[in-house]
């Protein structure tokens, strides 16, 4: 592991005192982007929930990888969907389709 010796020295005392573990508060590595510009971007997607995800990141002009953008939204519970690559049916389509059924 990666981790130094102290770190998961406490980590096992704190599970073999509290019978838990808990992520202390304002460790590890800090975030790419600010509170601000996540908010930003969170917005851009739910404005535009068919665009990209590179897409997103042009619009809100962040220096951030795609998966970084992709992390946030999932911890906002929004996820970004592709629109169909099939076209839709047409009002004329379904007549027909609905028609050739009755018959």
């Amino acid at each position: 592991m990666d981790q130094s010796f102290t770190a998961i020295r406490r980590c096992w005392q704190d599970w073999v005192d509290n019978g838990r573990f808990q992520r202390h508060e304002g460790s590890g590595r800090s975030r790419a982007i600010a509170d601000r510009e996540d908010r930003l971007t969170v917005r851009s997607a739910v404005t535009a929930p068919d665009s990209s995800l590179s897409t997103v990141r042009r619009a809100t002009r962040t220096r951030v990888s795609t998966m970084t953008i992709h992390r946030r939204l999932i911890e906002r519970n929004l996820s970004s969907y592709r629109s169909l690559h099939q076209p839709l049916l047409s009002p004329a389509h379904c007549r027909a389709r609905l028609q050739s059924g009755l018959a």
